[in-house]
């Protein structure tokens, strides 16, 4: 392996590490908005959180077989895409 290989790697390392902190802190502080703006009971919020963690779940063998298929960084760089796309649309006004 290069050098150059070393560094890709690393910072896809840290780019995931950078997503699940971004996506855990997303959802915990989306989840008191949840509650507010539908009125959702504890039950309903836990719903929603867990719906999340289902994603995760379903999404995890898919990314393995999308990596598999179309390389890890393309792979990453279409994940990290969508979630930014959300992420622009979660906040877009209307």
């Amino acid at each position: 392996m290069s050098k150059v290989d070393d560094v890709l790697n690393t910072a896809l390392a840290v780019f995931g590490g950078v997503h699940y902190g971004y996506s855990v802190a997303v959802l915990g502080a989306t989840m008191e908005q949840v509650r507010f703006e539908y009125s959702a009971s504890p039950l309903w919020v836990s719903c929603v959180s867990s719906a999340t963690l289902v994603g995760s779940i379903i999404g995890s063998p898919l990314s393995g077989r999308v990596a598999s298929d179309w390389g890890l960084v393309p792979a990453t760089i279409v994940g990290e895409l969508s979630s930014l796309i959300g992420a622009v649309l979660w906040l877009w006004p209307g």
